[in-house]
């Protein structure tokens, strides 16, 4: 368990000085640690509560990340070891490496040229990013998750001729690892004091093209941002199951994908923000619980095909109300995903507090509601609390 941290203090203390002697580097880094606790309950995916015989639901997590730029250069490694107990005489420990971004770039006075890896924010919704066809999918669960997350290999031209047009043109590495023309996507930006937005076209080959983009509007009266994300593909997948024998299935339709939302400025340390998503490339209701009757008829056999969550319905709303400054540097957060097919609710309180400089301590709990028959009524952590302290340096 200690690796990780042991690992990142002699980097810290003893390579990163010694190579900064020969390359002159701006070095950062940060230190993450938590420890999370699962309330294991019964539900169609765990009949009888069978999981809860053999698993004690609890994690530690230790991430070290480390920063380096020099001149046009950068990158950010981190290095995860994990601790988690299986049952009561089982514990798992794993240690992985990760390239989290590496970038080389090249700017003019009106444009700039940068590659490798790394995580640029697409959209601008808080929870849901629809129009994100660049990044691994955002997890909602995970309101500020920015840096944290993994970047992606791409190239990015960037032609910024004045304050109003923006045009980039971004090449992404292909998924597989055979050599392809890799997808294409060029994507304009406008900007005014009353209205910006981004329109976006992903061209792939053997592929029909893809659209999509983002608006958001300031309103003169009243503090509140409006804003809308969408995508829309003219041949998109739509999932169809009906019973455990023919499995999931796909229908090539056109699919619009969108988000719908506003954020209110109701004081200058309080903010209320909601959003409306519509996915027509999930499951119904009804194909979601017929799937979940089958997979707790077959425990016991291996299922083909698990929805992942905010998967189960074509349309959910999420609100996050959010408090700076509750206290001297403590912040509170308290979010809300409604599934609004079955009525079921998952709710995220949050709180982060830095009682000394660089020192952020955040908690965090998640609990589903709903019965039997549906989506947050029937997840196996029914309730899950997190404590986490990032250390800065």
């Amino acid at each position: 368990m200690i690796w990780s941290f042991v690992f990142g203090v002699i980097a810290w203390l003893v390579l990163i000085p010694l190579g900064s002697t020969v390359f002159p580097l701006d070095m950062g880094g940060q230190i993450n640690t938590s420890v999370s606790f699962y309330d294991i309950q019964s539900s169609l995916f765990n009949p009888e509560n069978v999981l809860s015989k053999t698993s004690l639901g609890n994690e530690i997590k230790t991430i070290t990340w480390l920063d380096s730029s020099q001149g046009s250069w950068a990158a950010r490694v981190a290095f995860l070891n994990t601790y988690r107990r299986e049952n009561k005489t089982k514990a798992i420990y794993q240690n992985e490496f990760q390239l989290h971004a590496a970038t080389v770039q090249f700017s003019g006075d009106h444009w700039f040229v940068k590659g490798g890896k790394f995580f640029q924010k697409w959209g601008n919704g808080l929870l849901f990013n629809p129009s994100d066809v660049i990044n691994s999918k955002k997890n909602p669960l995970m309101i500020s998750q920015t840096l944290d997350r993994e970047g992606k290999e791409q190239i990015d031209f960037s032609l910024i001729p004045n304050d109003v047009i923006a045009l980039d043109l971004v090449l992404l590495a292909p998924e597989t690892n055979a050599i392809d023309a890799p997808p294409l996507i060029p994507r304009l930006g406008l900007s005014s004091s009353w209205l910006s937005g981004h329109l976006f076209g992903v061209i792939e080959k053997n592929e029909t093209p893809e659209w999509g983009g983002d608006l958001s509007c300031p309103l003169e009266i009243a503090p509140v941002i409006v804003y809308t994300e969408f995508r829309y593909k003219t041949a998109g997948k739509i999932p169809h199951y009906e019973n455990g024998t023919s499995g999931v299935t796909y229908s090539r339709e056109a699919a619009a994908c969108y988000l719908l939302g506003f954020n209110w400025v109701i004081r200058d340390n309080m903010n209320l923000v909601v959003e409306y998503q519509r996915n027509p490339e999930n499951l119904s209701h009804k194909e979601y619980m017929t799937l979940l009757h089958d997979f707790a008829s077959n425990f016991s056999q291996p299922f083909s095909y698990t929805p992942a969550l905010f998967g189960a319905s074509k349309q959910y709303v999420a609100s996050a109300f959010i408090l700076n400054e509750v206290f001297q540097n403590m912040e509170f957060t308290f979010a809300s995903i409604w599934n609004s097919s079955d009525g079921s609710m998952l709710i995220f309180p949050a709180m982060t507090y830095s009682p000394v400089q660089n020192w952020i301590v955040t908690s965090r709990w998640i609990s589903g509601l709903g019965n039997n028959q549906s989506e947050f009524g029937n997840l196996v952590e029914k309730n899950s609390f997190q404590l986490s302290l990032d250390t800065y340096f």
